[in-house]
């Protein structure tokens, strides 16, 4: 299990990487492991949720949308967060995930961002 965080831990590093391949691949690799994780998958969630808060954007837009294949209700709050994100990207990109998440509780927020 702490060797899957742990590549959980470098999927989230990558996700800033200047080179856009390496982050297109950190991204799916991370969607892979999130599906294939069971137990460790909350843990991996709380790494998601604390990337939500990096400096980088894009590393906050992969997690978001990392975060919103769980579909863990604990997740959208730090997805609801990003919509007031200072980058216009990820303030898009949340709104996004926002519509994949596929909570009901996302209607009236994005009703009014509309």
């Amino acid at each position: 299990m702490r060797q899957r965080l742990n590549s959980i831990r470098a999927y989230i590093a990558e996700f800033g990487c200047s080179r856009p391949g390496v982050s297109v691949r950190a991204q799916l690799h991370m969607l892979d492991a999130l599906r294939r994780l069971r137990r460790s998958r909350s843990q991996a969630a709380d790494l998601l949720i604390a990337a939500t808060a990096d400096p980088n954007p894009t590393v906050r837009w992969r997690a978001a949308w990392s975060l919103a294949s769980t579909r863990l209700k604990r997740a959208y709050p730090a997805i609801v967060a990003l919509v007031s994100d200072p980058d216009g990207y990820v303030r898009y990109e949340a709104v996004m995930a926002l519509g994949r998440f596929g909570y009901r509780e996302a209607n009236p927020l994005l009703v009014e961002l509309a």
